[in-house]
């Protein structure tokens, strides 16, 4: 696709299968469409041009192959009950719903500053996220006491000229700006699915990161690590407290004053699959 599509901002599930077809530069999309929701081209044509629906089932099959996260995708399900829907108090719950996402996705775009959904190939996405040293300085720029070059190297443990080629390329980004000789968060960092393969590098990153610091000695925070055998039972009380406690954290996490920039790294599964 030549645009990236946003499908909190639609109110009709053709609609946003119309702008797919239309911002894609890929040959065949159409057929490619069809076949993911098993059923003949002509009759998605139809389908997108006419008062006839897709089923859910057909228009899952698309989801996946447009690689819509789980939020996405019930989003889009709830869609095509609006638009099958013709009982209006059935038709006026789904607003309801439609409306509590799109606020919800509003209210998570504001904590975390301006939002960049990530295109598949763009290059800067891949450089934001190709180390850690692009997101660590990016949110570091948010303190007054870091935003000058010297300063904030002297914290990262960096050369000054590392950082300032850094804080350039954040600039490109639209991440950061510059004020005399200060350097300013600007916004936000892009988003991606869990399974990007750029949301697996941030994740390697940041341990990277953290090792560094743990190799250092570091004393002026906490690092755990441990392999252990618990109940069944306990793990899910666990794991529900460690997801509240990401939710809290998340919370916290808003524009504040004076603020520190923090890393958070957090793993806890259970080893049988």
């Amino acid at each position: 696709m030549s645009n990236v599509i946003s499908i909190f901002s639609y109110e009709s599930y053709k609609k946003f299968l119309r702008d797919i077809i239309q911002n894609s530069s890929k040959r065949g999309i159409i057929k490619e469409l069809a076949h993911a929701a098993t059923v003949h081209r002509p009759y998605l044509s139809k389908v997108l041009n006419d008062k006839v629906h897709l089923l859910p089932d057909q228009l899952f099959g698309i989801s996946s192959y447009l690689e819509l996260s789980e939020e996405e995708t019930g989003y889009l399900l709830l869609l095509l009950e609006l638009d099958r829907s013709d009982k209006s108090s059935y038709k006026k719950f789904v607003e309801k719903k439609l409306k509590e996402i799109r606020l919800a996705e509003e209210e998570k775009n504001k904590a975390i500053g301006k939002a960049n959904i990530v295109a598949s190939l763009d290059e800067s996405a891949w450089l934001y996220y190709s180390h850690w040293l692009y997101p660590v300085v990016h949110i570091s720029v948010s303190t007054p006491s870091l935003q000058k070059i010297e300063n904030l190297a002297r914290a990262l443990n960096q050369r000054p000229d590392r950082i300032h080629q850094i804080l350039m390329q954040l600039q490109k980004m639209g991440f950061v700006r510059k004020q005399n000789d200060l350097w300013i968060w600007n916004q936000g960092s892009w988003h991606t699915s869990k399974l990007d393969s750029r949301s697996l590098m941030f994740h390697k990153n940041l341990r990277d990161y953290t090792f560094e610091q743990v190799s250092l000695k570091m004393d002026r925070g906490v690092s755990f690590s441990a392999t252990q055998s618990i109940s069944s039972s306990d793990y899910k009380k666990l794991h529900q407290s460690i997801m509240s406690w990401i939710t809290h954290f998340n919370k916290v996490a808003t524009p504040s004053n004076p603020e520190v920039p923090v890393v958070l790294c957090c793993d806890f599964f259970s080893v049988e699959a």
